[in-house]
């Protein structure tokens, strides 16, 4: 898509997920945080942004889920949809990336895989990301849909 193409694609996306807000009953106001002609980024602030975050972000990923289909289903948009919600993601972002190091230290010392389960797959990628790098770690997930769980190991 042009620059001509994607321009209001950003305040389309924010009106989606702000009509997916309101029907939530939440009080919680959606901005364009970011938009390129790869992603757009929706900000949402608010009193009731915990519950819009839910626990470890589930709500927010389910809230991003639903917006960009509807999104991407009246604009018929390629565009990237991301919501966060107070800088949460780069938060979260942050933590799993500082606890994945510590699990690898661990996994290095001992010798013996770790395994992660219960993470989104944004929060996989996060710790794929933050180990792929380390000379005597690598990462693997298996497992399926719920039950996918991510592995850190030494290499041999």
């Amino acid at each position: 898509m042009s620059k001509a193409e994607t321009a209001g694609l950003g305040e389309e996306a924010r009106k989606v997920v702000q009509q997916l807000v309101d029907l939530m009953g939440l009080a919680a106001m959606a901005t364009v945080a970011e938009e390129s002609d790869e992603q757009i980024i929706i900000d949402m602030a608010g009193a009731d942004i915990g519950i819009l975050i839910g626990r470890r972000g589930e709500t927010l990923q389910a809230l991003q889920l639903i917006a960009a289909a509807l999104f991407h289903r009246e604009t018929e948009s390629d565009v990237r949809l991301i919501v966060d919600a107070e800088g949460y993601r780069d938060r979260r972002s942050d933590s799993l990336t500082e606890k994945a190091k510590q699990i690898a230290d661990e996994v290095r010392s001992s010798g013996k895989e770790a395994v992660l389960d219960s993470l989104s797959a944004f929060e996989r990628r996060v710790v794929h990301l933050a180990l792929s790098e380390d000379p005597d770690i690598y990462t693997y997930s298996e497992g399926e849909g719920r039950e996918r769980v991510l592995v850190i190991s030494p290499k041999e």
